[in-house]
């Protein structure tokens, strides 16, 4: 098994490469190298007053339709490991078919053949955004152990960080945003949606908008921004957004009270992110303290 700071290492160069790049799909490539898995899948979605909603997916190996097959359980509440994930955000779970109820079991995992699975989901509770990455085992493979389980949760905030890292610059390249220090950005579609935000930006929103909550920009804030000028100017933030593509849009946020000369809309792109020598020497002490944590696991099993 590949050493677990050079598989975090290798998700943090990845995020990098921005645009030019599939960072779901190249990490949950190499977790196939780390164990046998029959497939993998990554699950983006928002928190809505209806339930969750699944708004992407990227898999590797899993038949078309299983989670268009899962959608109905996760609105309707009849699966049981959505509000477990939802509740304890940064948690992995294992479990089989005969953890659900007999008709999700028919309906999705027995039609597909997932017989074991380990998921476990990143949460922020100002958006409802939340970001979900599954490990597969079809009836030809063994069941989850807790070892793969823990290492799917060591690794989950580590894909989490990546993927953030990877949309917030693939969308400012797209937009030709600059980023400064102390501005938050997200990506919406024409809708309001929030797709993507870095966290920090449901906090922002919140100063402006105390009673704002939800999955969708406050409406005088879309409203602003679909203005002329494309930018809202409030008591406590200002926003801007420019066009990624056709789909979605890129909104940055700041607080009123930072110099206009600093805001991403009024400079030239800058440089958006550490260099890979910075995130590798960040990444030396975490990378440290995971082989720490890892020795004495170790000790207390012998024990």
């Amino acid at each position: 098994m590949r050493k677990l700071n050079e598989e975090i290492l290798a998700l943090y160069r990845d995020a990098r490469a921005g645009a030019e790049h599939d960072f779901r799909l190249a990490a949950m490539a190499r977790a196939r190298l780390l164990l046998p898995l029959s497939a993998t899948t990554w699950v983006n979605g928002v928190l809505s007053d209806n339930g969750p909603v699944i708004l992407e997916t990227s898999s590797i190996d899993l038949a078309p339709g299983f989670w268009k097959a899962m959608e109905p359980f996760m609105v309707s509440g009849e699966d049981p490991l959505g509000p477990m994930m939802y509740a304890q955000p940064g948690r992995s779970f294992v479990t089989d078919p005969d953890f659900f109820p007999p008709r999700m079991r028919e309906l999705a995992h027995n039609a597909f053949d997932v017989h074991s699975a380990i998921t476990g989901l990143s949460l922020d509770p100002h958006t409802g955004i939340f970001s979900a990455v599954c490990w597969h085992r079809n009836v030809r493979l063994p069941a989850f152990t807790e070892a793969e389980r823990r290492l799917h949760e060591q690794l989950l905030p580590h894909w989490m960080e990546g993927l953030a890292m990877h949309r917030t610059l693939s969308a400012a390249r797209l937009a030709e945003l600059a980023w400064v220090p102390g501005q938050n950005i997200a990506v919406i579609d024409h809708s309001g949606t929030i797709h993507h935000a870095q966290l920090g930006f449901g906090e922002l929103l919140k100063e402006e908008f105390p009673t704002w909550s939800g999955a969708a920009l406050p409406q005088p804030l879309m409203s602003a921004l679909r203005g002329s000028g494309r930018s809202f100017e409030g008591l406590h933030l200002r926003a801007a957004w420019r066009e990624a593509t056709g789909d979605h849009m890129v909104v940055a946020l700041r607080h009123s009270h930072r110099p206009a000369a600093a805001f991403a809309h009024e400079v030239q792109a800058t440089v958006l992110h550490a260099s890979l020598e910075e995130v590798e020497q960040q990444l030396g002490s975490v990378s440290g303290a995971l082989a720490e944590q890892q020795r004495r696991q170790a000790v207390t099993e012998e024990r």
